[in-house]
């Protein structure tokens, strides 16, 4: 024990399979302590890889105790030491909004596996991009889909055009240059990947998804030849957004996901 509050915040896994526990920490002069963030924390397995997603912390290992969010300030109603146990979200056995294999949120299962997938995620909020071009050049590109499970095939076409023409760090690039907790195969979702995220995992800052009530680049291009304009879905709407067009030239926010 030590501290002004004379006494030790610890923290438990409670069953985590992944991830480190965050170390003890000593509240302030005045008792009062930061609850710790949990990082790369991910919960027992449900399956196919997929994780229960943390979701706060309590004083009772079984959540009966008092709640505790991460990344706020408490000042415990003891001066003795103190355990928080992670919770993890309990949702029958559904995979969505659960913790993905690369650690971002499942917001898509098209019910079994077919063509090497059957779930889709998408990256946390720090990978986000904002003012990004899709194409400065406005290069003609062809053979894109709205459809979903086609976002991966339609970044690849994308990537090669835009490489052609000396392109570097357009919408399509940046996913497909994306490496994170090890993996390297997102990919700039379409218009229905896209427009799949929001029912599971909603829009705005207190959502799980982050996603900004604003204009995101998809990965289709369309218009009367040449295919110089681009889809744009827009998270700003009361139901689950709408989709719009932009010029290749014109900027927007870019978020990765990936299939396994």
């Amino acid at each position: 024990s030590g501290g002004g509050g004379g006494f030790t915040v610890s923290y438990a896994g409670n069953g985590h399979t992944h991830g480190a526990v965050p170390g003890p920490s000593v509240p302030d002069q005045h008792g009062a302590f930061l609850v710790a963030d949990p990082g790369d924390f991910r919960g027992p397995d449900i399956r196919d890889g997929i994780k229960r997603r943390f979701v706060r912390w309590n004083d009772a290992a079984d959540g009966s105790g008092n709640q505790y969010e991460a990344g706020t300030w408490h000042t415990p109603l003891t001066n003795h030491d103190l355990t928080l146990y992670a919770q993890w979200w309990e949702d029958g056995d559904s995979v969505l909004r659960q913790t993905g294999v690369a650690g971002g949120l499942v917001f898509y299962d098209k019910g079994a596996y077919s063509d090497g997938w059957r779930y889709l995620e998408l990256s946390p909020l720090s990978t986000e991009w904002s003012s990004i071009v899709f194409g400065g050049h406005a290069v003609e590109i062809a053979g894109t889909s709205e459809e979903i499970g086609t976002g991966l095939a339609n970044t690849q076409i994308i990537v090669a055009a835009l490489v052609g023409v000396g392109e570097t760090g357009k919408a399509a690039q940046l996913c497909n240059d994306l490496v994170y907790n090890g993996y390297s195969d997102w990919f700039l979702p379409t218009v229905l990947e896209l427009q799949a995220i929001a029912p599971p995992l909603g829009t705005g800052p207190a959502s799980l998804s982050r996603l900004t009530r604003t204009s995101y680049w998809a990965s289709h291009t369309h218009g009367v030849p040449p295919l110089t304009f681009a889809s744009v879905f827009s998270f700003n709407q009361a139901a689950y957004g709408h989709l719009h067009s932009g010029r290749e030239t014109n900027t927007a926010r870019v978020r990765a996901v990936r299939r396994f």
